[in-house]
């Protein structure tokens, strides 16, 4: 799986939900109406506010609501009002306690929960969002909006069955609102549910308009990476590339250059991260792809010139370590492999690519003294630990660690594992072929004398 960017879906894909900023109109919810105040003078304070608040005069707007709220001091309306102004200027907490004052005054509005809501998710707080999304569909079971928030926070928890069951229930009402069909692909793709997530995902793009570049390139990136997981490069490669060129802002490039290395094809690679470090010299990321595919080349001038600018660029990189560690194992030198090895592991104790070249050390320069063959076992296994076990790298290097330890049963066990995580033409090469065969006969051979 291409290593340029790691994501977290469910982040990812927030975007499609408003943004809290989009979500607050100055005069109005967005969903639930709010009554505006009946007083004449307050009547006033509450129209120039709101026109302060559309020029992007915040100050103004939160001091005339104040102002209002003096006069007023038991209007929820006004509350809720300035509470979202707050949540434009990025002052959640103080939103929160304006909305709960508005909830106070009067808790049989449905807004103010929806507002509040909105904000809680922001924080990360799921659990309080969860608690005022259910009050409001207590009430309004039929509201969509709503019902796909809180499936979005069960998804945040880690509620796979909860999310579900809400984009499910809004899905049978409205097949083609297009949250939820994203909402309900992102979480088949948590449950590894790969296939009916690119279902979903594609029906989502059937339904995006073509206006909106930022949702389809999305989408065409969640497409990207269930192909990746399907083990189909060169699917996920046409995606990375349609997700960039829809968005340029996106990480879509950085992952077809990541893809591209996979495979192989290290100029392409490096082509796509040299148009990244243009755009930005102090993308760290693009100098630690486009190093690693010199190293991989052989060009060790412009590899370790690439490594070291990315440690310039971030000194506690754990990634930018294990790369220049990964590099040092390649030209042989062992010391400084180690020690940045070693390095990436302080930085990051779950550094996957580093306990893998701290195995591959042991296994190809051995020396008295480094644990030896069970020791890069153990390196190994916390490799493919580290990496949830689908690794293809760390499984094969797991492999090899039960080879130097005789146990070829296990051996051709994670040779197996490993095949099928790496992409179809490597798979079937003569190399690998022949590796395979060998393994398998001493794995027969160990079985037989069992």
């Amino acid at each position: 799986m291409p290593a340029f960017i790691a994501h977290d879906t469910r982040t990812l894909v927030c975007t499609r939900i408003c943004s809290l900023t989009a979500c607050f109109a100055f005069g109005v919810a967005v969903m639930h109406h709010t009554p505006l105040i009946a007083t004449e003078s307050a009547m006033q304070m509450i129209e120039d506010a709101g026109q302060a608040g559309m020029k992007g005069d915040y100050k103004k707007a939160y001091d005339l609501y104040s102002q209002a709220l003096k006069r007023r001091p038991n209007d929820a309306a006004i509350y809720a009002l300035r509470g979202k102004i707050l949540v434009v200027t990025n002052e959640p907490d103080r939103a929160i306690k304006d909305f709960s004052h508005a909830i106070r005054l009067d808790s049989e509005n449905l807004a103010n929960y929806y507002n509040r809501a909105l904000v809680y998710a922001g924080v990360n707080r799921y659990d309080e969002a969860i608690g005022d999304l259910t009050i409001i569909l207590s009430s309004t079971p039929e509201d969509h909006e709503s019902r796909t928030h809180r499936a979005r926070c069960w998804l945040k928890l880690n509620k796979y069955d909860a999310a579900l069951q809400d984009t499910e229930v809004v899905l049978d009402k409205h097949p083609d609102y297009g949250p939820a069909l994203s909402l309900n692909a992102e979480t088949h793709f948590e449950l590894k549910n790969y296939k009916f997530a690119q279902e979903q995902l594609t029906h989502y793009l059937n339904v995006i308009p073509e206006r909106d570049k930022k949702n389809r390139s999305i989408t065409h990136f969640l497409l990207a990476m269930c192909h990746e997981r399907l083990n189909e490069p060169e699917l996920a490669l046409a995606e990375y590339l349609k997700s960039a060129e829809l968005d340029p802002q996106s990480n879509g490039l950085g992952n077809a250059a990541a893809t591209l290395k996979t495979l192989g094809r290290y100029d392409e690679a490096i082509e796509l991260f040299s148009r990244l470090i243009k755009a930005n010299p102090k993308n760290t990321k693009a100098y630690i792809g486009r190093g690693s595919c010199y190293s991989a080349k052989g060009e060790s001038e412009n590899a370790l010139k690439d490594i070291n600018i990315s440690l310039q660029l971030e000194p506690d990189s754990a990634e930018a370590w294990a790369n220049r560690a990964h590099h040092f194992r390649l030209v042989k030198n062992k010391e400084e492999a180690m020690t940045a090895s070693i390095k990436s592991i302080q930085l990051n104790p779950k550094s996957s690519q580093a306990y893998r070249t701290l195995a591959l050390i042991i296994l190809e320069m051995p020396e008295e003294g480094d644990g030896g063959p069970a020791k890069a076992l153990d390196h190994a296994l916390k490799a493919c630990e580290y990496s949830d076990w689908e690794d293809s790298s760390a499984l094969d290097t797991l492999a090899a660690a039960y080879v130097a330890n005789g146990d070829y049963v296990n051996a051709h066990k994670w040779l197996q594992e490993s095949m099928k995580h790496n992409p179809p033409a490597i798979q079937t090469s003569p190399g690998a072929l022949q590796h395979q065969k060998e393994i398998a006969e001493k794995a027969a051979a160990a079985s037989t004398h069992k």
